[in-house]
C-alpha cells in the first residue's frame, strides 16, 4: 500500500499536467480530485515550498512549478527512445492526417508519454500525462508481450460478469497480436460511448472515474472491438493500429499507435506497414530487439 500523501501529490501533479496553461485554486482542486480541503492544503503547501508548484498571489491558483523542468530534462535523457519515437509519431500523424500517441504501461495503468497530430472527434486521449486503466478493452498491445500472470490479471479486470467465452476471445486476440506484431482496434458504438464519456466526464473526480469505468466495462464486452485483421470486413472503420517498441533487453518500452481519421480495414496493410516501420526505426536507433517468438 502506497503513502496516501504521496498518492494525493501525484494526483495533483497529474491533473495539472493534463490541464496545461491553466491554474486551479485549492477549492477547485479539492472538488475536482475528491480530496478534502485540509489534505489538499497540506499537500499543496509542500509542493509549493519545493517549487514543484507555483501559487499566483493574486488569484491563488496553482500551476506546475520550475523545479519540474530539470526533473523532466533529466528523465528524458534517460529515455532516448522517446526522442526518436516522438519524431516517428509526428511523421505518422502527418502521413495519415490523424492522431498518433506513444503509450507505456505503468503498473495497472497506461500512461500517455507522447503525442502528435490533432485528436479526432472520438479520441480518448487529450494531453501527455493522461492515464488510462490497463484493463480490457485497452492495453492488448501490452498484454501480447506480457507474462501469463499479467495476462490473467488483465483478463480478471473484465469483471465477475465475464464469461469463459469472452476470456477465450481476448486470449485468442492477444495471441494473434503477438503473431502479427501489431494490434488493431475497430470503431464500435460502445467505443464511441466510451469516447463521449472521456469528453464529458471529469477524468479526475470520483464521479468521473465511475462514469469512465462504466463505459469501459461496456466496451470491454463488445465482441467487435478487438478482432484479427483477416476477420475484418473491408468497410470496418479503424480506431487504432499500434506496434510495440522493445529495448536492448527485449522488453517492451512503449507502443506507438496511430488513430487514423476515416481509415478502414481495406487501408490496414498500409497503416500496419507504416506503424511497424516507425517502431523498428526507433528500435534500430536504440539497439532494441524483439523478444524470441513463443
Amino acid at each position: 500500500m502506497g503513502s496516501p500523501s504521496v498518492e494525493r501529490a501525484v494526483q495533483i501533479l497529474d491533473f495539472l499536467t493534463t490541464h496545461p496553461g491553466r491554474g486551479f485554486t485549492l477549492s477547485e482542486l479539492s472538488r475536482r480530485l475528491g480530496i478534502s480541503k485540509a489534505t489538499a492544503h497540506g499537500v499543496l503547501g509542500t509542493l509549493t515550498d519545493r517549487a514543484l508548484l507555483l501559487r499566483d498571489p493574486t488569484t491563488n491558483e496553482f500551476r506546475l512549478g520550475p523545479a519540474l523542468v530539470p526533473m523532466g530534462s533529466v528523465a528524458e535523457r534517460t529515455l532516448p527512445a522517446l526522442t526518436h519515437a516522438r519524431a516517428e509519431a509526428q511523421r505518422l500523424a502527418d502521413e495519415f492526417d490523424g492522431e498518433c500517441v506513444i503509450v507505456t504501461a505503468i503498473g495497472d495503468e497506461l500512461l500517455l508519454v507522447g503525442r502528435a497530430g490533432i485528436p479526432g472527434p472520438q479520441s480518448i486521449t487529450s494531453h501527455v500525462g493522461q492515464r488510462h486503466p490497463l484493463a480490457p478493452p485497452l492495453g492488448s498491445f501490452v498484454i501480447a508481450w506480457a507474462d501469463e500472470r499479467a495476462a490473467e490479471t488483465w483478463l480478471d479486470r473484465l469483471g465477475p460478469e465475464s464469461t469463459e467465452a469472452e476470456r477465450e476471445r481476448y486470449t485468442s486476440a492477444v495471441a494473434a497480436i503477438r503473431r502479427q506484431g501489431y494490434a488493431v482496434g475497430v470503431r464500435t458504438p460502445r467505443l464511441e460511448e466510451l469516447s463521449r464519456s472521456y469528453a464529458d466526464a471529469d477524468l479526475y473526480s470520483p464521479a468521473g472515474r465511475r462514469e469512465i469505468s462504466r463505459a469501459m466495462a461496456a466496451a470491454a464486452h463488445d465482441d467487435d472491438y478487438l478482432r484479427a485483421p483477416n476477420d475484418l470486413p473491408p468497410d470496418a472503420e479503424l480506431s487504432s493500429v499500434a506496434a510495440p517498441v522493445f529495448g536492448p533487453d527485449g522488453t517492451m518500452i512503449f507502443a506507438i499507435a496511430i488513430m487514423p481519421d476515416g481509415q478502414h480495414a481495406r487501408d490496414l496493410p498500409a497503416l500496419a506497414k507504416a506503424v511497424l516501420r516507425a517502431a523498428r526505426r526507433v528500435m534500430a536507433a536504440i539497439d532494441g530487439r524483439e523478444p524470441p517468438a513463443t
